[in-house]
Parts: structure tokens; sequence; C-alpha cells
């Protein structure tokens, strides 16, 4: 039955009308185009189909026009009388075939001519009921694909996992296809999936092969129609790529059987699903190397390591690598940013090569990482050690141009059952960083009575602490007063200071958690915080604070001024709040303003226009401070405290600061000696003449708003310079 037509009993209706106008009817057969008999209605079991017969049949079906000459057949005591059923636009479907015996009339155009009135209505009536049908299946087919397509255009926005979805999509496939078979194949990914009356893998293998072979263009880029269809083995074959270069992988369905979807349409779907295959694996793999995305990765690393009922957690058994490829930077500025990204790529072929079935992924940029099961140690670090020696001896070039490049390894177990990535990672990043501290291009396990080591990982444990703290507000300014050193100066004048408020309620100094801060690139989000905050309190007590000449000093990290988006903040926020500039300071160490040179000369010139002022810290620890005096438009200069703590003993220190007071005298700049801490250092520095000093002994860190308070509340304001 299809599409509510029953062929049989129509055929057979006819068959009855024949028998009973017909004399000598004796059966009526039906072949279809192939010559296959469908329907028979013999009236006795005396007849035996002859050679001659089949032979007439043949021609029939090849020659329906010449029926007259081919289409008659004597078998003992029967004829039989050939008809060619011929549908629309004269294709053939079929033949009649109609035997009597000796009562009716014997040759082809007697019987043709008594049953035509009978032949054609029937014909009629089965060329309309297979135009019905034709009609019905290809709605079906059209409702099949549709759902297919739909199925999986939904299916892939789910968000699920790689494989999971992969999975899905294939017995999709199989559901509204009514294929016997399907598999994917992508050897690069791991991705090996094969369901039903599928090819089996070493099959698959060599049609992927053969797929990468064909239909290849001299540009390196395959023909859009590069889909393999054969029909022998009713096989489709579609490649799945990566960037439209060549075959990363193939999609197999195979046995379509009768499921009536044309050749063109079979290739359609077949393209349509592959390209939502390739979208996946774009999705959760990195384009440029191929392995596994973050978030993958992530969801892979945590369900090994947490285990199952079937299948508990090995967690001593698993190790983390970590690795930052060495001044890649350097790569890219000597051979182009393509080597580099060659590099990266020859990298990863290198982590899939030595570490087989292992997870791995690029965590970002030039950092990558693995997870090592049922690995201890040792294990793992001879992996390491292999893997850095073989990209060790790659050689990239650029015409004449050669170099070559290192990495750093870290080393770490995994214990407990991670809840992310980054916690499972955290002992292999901080042995990384060793590795990049203690020279580079070396592996470093992570051992527990490694000072250095130690002090990363209480980094990294803050790290949390820092970010929620910047994020829930749970900071604190103060600010310690700098004190003019003679008494014409009436300026009033305060360094900023930030304290993280532990979960204790307690204060922290910045030497708690500045390391882990500047380690992990947080010491922006924490200068952003300041200045911000700095600004918002000074604009609360604007006008009461208009009648005092106030300068408030903000420290700036190296971080900061080599962001481009600091200044424009920073900017912003001064317009924002309307503070005058000229109440601002912006203190920036000697080694921070040379290691950014050209951006921290463009942060101060923009701001120094605008009337702010700019100190140069910890001045005197290098050995040219006093040469790079020209390159920076500075205000003041900050004598480093180790020349000041011990002043009044030694005699260098007292040189050193004599001759930098000295010269900021005669540049006519403005000297502030920290970290006084005692009388005789007090006078001593008057002495000198140094413009300001800071340090207990003149004032102690205070809560910001107090000490601005202090400024306009009477008989307060003078006990900032007891």
């Amino acid at each position: 039955m299809d599409g509510g037509f029953d062929k049989s009993r129509t055929i057979s209706d006819y068959a009855v009308f024949l028998q009973a106008m017909l004399p000598g009817f004796k059966g009526f057969y039906c072949h279809d185009r192939r010559g296959n008999k469908f329907f028979e209605r013999p009236s006795t079991d005396d007849i035996e189909f002859t050679v001659e017969y089949d032979d007439a049949l043949k021609a029939v079906l090849a020659e329906p026009e010449r029926a007259a000459e081919y289409g008659y057949v004597e078998m003992g005591s029967a004829g039989a009388c050939i008809v060619p059923f011929v549908g629309d636009e004269d294709s053939v479907l079929g033949a009649f075939s109609v035997l009597v015996g000796d009562e009716a009339p014997r040759g082809y155009t007697e019987i043709a001519d008594l049953i035509e009135p009978v032949v054609r209505s029937l014909q009629r009536e089965l060329n309309l009921r297979y135009r019905l049908m034709s009609a019905y299946k290809k709605l079906n087919i059209r409702s099949a694909e549709e759902n297919l397509l739909h199925q999986v255009e939904k299916l892939v926005h789910l968000r699920r996992t790689s494989d999971d979805t992969l999975t899905h999509i294939l017995l999709l496939c199989r559901k509204f296809l009514d294929v016997h078979g399907v598999a994917l194949m992508v050897p690069d990914k791991h991705i090996r999936i094969f369901e039903g009356d599928a090819p089996t893998p070493v099959e698959t293998r060599l049609l992927l092969s053969e797929l990468a072979e064909q239909n290849t263009s001299t540009s390196g880029y395959y023909a859009p129609d590069d889909v393999m269809n054969i029909k022998e083995t009713d096989l489709l074959a579609v490649p799945i790529r990566q960037d439209r270069k060549e075959p990363i992988g193939i999609l197999i369905l195979s046995g379509w059987g009768n499921s009536g979807f044309s050749s063109r349409r079979r290739r359609r779907i077949g393209r349509y699903i592959a390209a939502h295959i390739e979208d996946v694996i774009a999705r959760d793999y990195d384009a440029l190397t191929g392995l596994m995305s973050w978030s993958l990765f992530e969801q892979n690393l945590v369900s090994i390591c947490s285990g199952s009922e079937d299948e508990p957690a090995r967690n001593d058994e698993n190790v983390v690598l970590f690795f930052d490829i060495d001044r890649l930077h350097v790569l890219n500025d000597t051979l182009g940013p393509e080597k580099g990204d060659e590099a990266l790529a020859a990298f990863a072929g290198l982590m899939r090569e030595r570490l087989g079935k292992q997870i791995a992924t690029r965590v970002s940029g030039d950092r990558f990482a693995a997870l090592l099961v049922g690995t201890d140690m040792a294990s793992a670090r001879i992996k390491a050690e292999e893997i850095l020696q073989a990209f060790g001896e790659m050689e990239f070039t650029n015409g004449e141009k050669k170099t070559r490049a290192s990495v750093s390894i870290g080393i770490g177990p995994v214990t407990g059952e991670p809840s992310t990535a980054s916690a499972a990672l955290a002992s292999a990043q901080v042995a990384c960083k060793a590795a990049k501290d203690r020279g580079r291009g070396r592996v470093e396990s992570y051992q527990l009575d490694d000072k250095s080591i130690i002090q990363r990982m209480d980094d990294i444990q803050l790290v949390g602490d820092i970010r929620s703290a910047i994020e829930n507000g749970r900071l604190s300014l103060f600010c310690q007063p700098i004190v003019p050193l003679c008494a014409t100066n009436e300026i009033k004048y305060f360094e900023v200071l930030v304290r993280l408020i532990d979960s204790a309620g307690r204060h922290v100094m910045p030497a708690g958690f500045f390391s882990s801060a500047e380690r992990y690139q947080l010491m922006e989000e924490l200068d952003r915080w300041v200045v911000r905050e700095t600004l918002s309190l000074l604009a609360q007590n604007r006008e009461r604070l208009a009648d005092v000449p106030l300068r408030i000093a903000i420290n700036l990290s190296g971080q900061s001024l080599g962001s481009e988006r600091f200044l424009p903040f920073v900017q912003g926020e001064i317009e924002k709040y309307r503070v005058p500039p000229e109440m601002l300071c912006f203190e920036i160490t000697e080694t921070v303003a040379i290691a950014n040179l050209q951006r921290a000369q463009n942060f101060m010139h923009v701001l120094k226009k605008l009337g702010c002022f700019f100190s140069l810290d910890d001045f005197g620890t290098g050995l040219s401070s006093f040469a790079y005096l020209k390159l920076f438009p500075v205000n003041t200069l900050k004598i480093d405290g180790s020349f000041v703590r011990d002043i009044a003993s030694n005699v260098v220190s007292q040189s050193v600061v004599a001759a930098i007071s000295e010269v900021a005298r005669v540049m006519e700049l403005d000297t502030v000696a920290e970290y006084v801490q005692g009388e005789d250092a007090l006078e001593l520095l008057r002495d000198l003449g140094v413009t300001y000093g800071q340090g207990f002994l003149l004032g102690e860190p205070e809560p910001m708003q107090a000490a601005l308070g202090s400024l306009f509340t009477p008989g307060l304001a003078s006990s900032v310079h007891a």
C-alpha cells in the first residue's frame, strides 16, 4: 500500500474483466520494467514459460514500438500476447502478458485489438495511480529531508559535547534517511563513530584516502562536488573539511535500499550534514592546531578525573602538563606571524604524535595543556623531555632567515576531584612559571618543598580572592601623608594605598597580594579600581576641598602603562568626576617607565597637558637614572627608600641623596624621601634640601575618607604635619 493505492487489487479487477470478455482466457501477468513478475492470475497450472517468452518480453521492454513484431509467443496449447505498459512521456513502466487458449484468436494484432479498450483503461488508471504514488513518495522524501535538517539544526544549537552531538546527528540520519549504516571518522580529532551496518574502520580509512586524492585542484582546494556516490554498494561518502582545505575526515551513509532519495538529493543532504559536522568540530576544536577547545578539554578533564560508578577515577595516576612556547613574539618579528602560526601548529602536531590518545588543548595564544591518564610523574617527565627535545630541533625558515623555538614545560599531579580544569592545571602552571624563571626551554616538576613553587601556588590561590574583591568591593583606600620639609610649602600631599579585605574582614597589605596580581595580569584591573574610587571620593568632597591646596599621588603598574586602553580610561574618569587635574599626581617607577618607554612618554605628555603631575618612583636604583630625566616630563623624584633608611649612618647614601637633591634643584623638580624613620634622618634630609618626606615618623596610613576629612575639620588639619 503506497499513498492509499492497492496495486494488486486494482489489476485483479481488470484481470476479471479480461477473463469475462476474452474467449479462451487462460491467464494475466504483469512485469515491471526489469522483467520481474509482480502480478499473476493463471486459470490453469499446465502453462510453462519458455526461453522464447523471456526473449520476447525483453524485446518488448527494450523496443515497445515494435511490440507487434516481437510481442506474440506460442507456448504449446497457449499463446502469449505481450503488450507494453507505457507511462507519461512514452516511458516504459512494464508489460502486460495475456495468455489465451484454442478458443481465442491467435496473433498479437488480433488479441491486442480485442483487449485494447481494457488495456487503455488500465494504463490510464495505473498512470494516474503511479503519478499519485510518485507525488506521495516525493512528499514523504521531502518531509523526511526537512525533518532531518530541522532536527540537526536544533541539535547543533543545544551546545552539547561534540561526541554527543555528532552521535545524535548520525542517529538522526539513520532515522530519517532510512539508511542501514552511518560512519564518521576524523583521525586527528580522535572521532570514530560507527552505527548500524556501516563500513569497517579499515574500509572507512581507505575511502578517506581515496576521497583526499580525487578532485584536487592545483590551488590545493577541493572542488565543491567531491562527494563519492558509489552505486554498486549503495554508499555515499562526503568529506569533512577544515577551512576548505584537504579533507580531515569522512562521513559515510550506506545502504540506502528503497529509500527513494535521488542521487542529487543524497548529495545535497550529505553536504548539508557534513557542513554541520564541520561547524561542531570548529566549535569544539581549535582551527589552527586541531586540538580540542578549552571548554571541551575542561569537560573531558573533569569527567575523567571525577570518574563514575563503573570506572572510578585514578587520581593518583593522573598528571597534567602545561606548555608555554618561549618568546614566540621574537619568531613572529623575525620571520613573520604566519611562521609563528606554523610553529604553533607544528607543536600541536608534536603533542598529538607523542601523547597519543591523551586529551590536549590550546589554552590560549602560545600556551597548551594536556592530561595524562594513568601516568605517574616520572613517566610524564620522560614524555615532556621528548617533546622539549623534538620541538627544539625544529627549524623555521622564511627565505634566508632561520630560527628555532623552545618551550617551557610544567608537570603537576591531579589531586582530588577538580571542579574545573584551571584548578587541575594549577600545579603544572606553577611549575611551568618556574621553568620560565629558571632559564626557559626546560621541564620543571611540581615539588612541595620548592619555595619558588610554593610562592607561585599561593599566588594562584590568591587570584580568585583578588578578582572577587574587585568585583564585590572588598577593597579599601588608604592614604599616607607626604609632608613638606620646609615651612613655606603649604601643599597637602598624600599617596593613595590600597588594602584587600579578606573573608574575616581583615585588611591585607599590598605585599600580601600584589605578587599574585602582577603575575596573573590583574594589576590593570586593580589600578582602574583605585583611580575610579579615588576620583569618586574627591568628587564627593569637591566643594569642601575647593580652597585646599591638595595633591593626591596614585601609583601605576607596568601592566596599566603598557595597556593602550588605560590612558583613555583615565581621561574619561577625570572628565566624568570633574576632578581638577592639578590635584592628581601619578607615580611611575623608574624601571616600569623604561620598560614601556614610548607608552610612558605618551601617557605623561597627554595627561601633563591636562594639568596632572608625575613622580618618578624608586629613583636612584638604576645605573642611568639621571640620563632618563630628559626623557620623561616629571615634576617629582621619589628617592628610593634604600638610600633613606640608613642615611644618618651611611656616607654613600648621604652622597646619593645629596646628588639627587642637587640635580632636582637645578631642574626645578621636587624630591620626596620615603621610609623616613628617625629624627636624625629627618634633619639631614632637610639640610640636603629634600622637599618632602614620607614615613611612619611623619604619618601612618589611614582610611582616605578620614584623611580628607581632617583637611577641613577644625583642629585636625595641623595633625597631618605632626
